[in-house]
């Protein structure tokens, strides 16, 4: 059994419950944009851990390889065994918000936003809150 498990920057202002998402997703996918810098070390720093299928065979994560062929632009579609999901999820997770990247678990619709986005609205409802203040 696999798995598949979406990222992308977080700079793309997307998430999961938005109403064009898998149209978006869809575009992602065919896209020939060179992949986002972002996406590039994000993949690098899997690939230190769970190296692409090797020609030899061996044990893996992942189902489809090399895993950077399936960057465009700044998404990125992991297929991964089921076992290896469960396995590597932390570890994905918490590298791709090293990274500023979101996640997505479309097995189980749990997202993961990157903290730069939790950051951002943060900061962006308190200067609301302030700018409604009289002095």
């Amino acid at each position: 059994m696999s798995a598949d498990f979406y990222c992308w920057a977080a700079s793309a202002g997307m998430t999961p419950s938005d109403p064009n998402f898998d149209e978006w997703m869809d575009a992602k996918t065919e896209s020939t944009e060179k992949a986002a810098p972002s996406l590039e070390a994000f993949a690098d720093a899997l690939l230190k851990r769970y190296p692409d299928i090797s020609p030899q065979g061996g044990a893996t994560i992942w189902t489809f390889s090399p895993i950077k062929s399936t960057i465009s632009d700044d998404f990125m579609s992991l297929h991964l065994t089921w076992d290896g999901l469960q396995e590597a999820l932390a570890f994905i997770v918490e590298t791709a918000h090293r990274h500023d990247i979101d996640c997505y678990d479309p097995q189980t619709g749990d997202y993961y936003p990157a903290p730069v986005r939790s950051s951002s609205s943060l900061i962006s409802r308190l200067f609301k809150g302030l700018s409604g203040r009289s002095n």
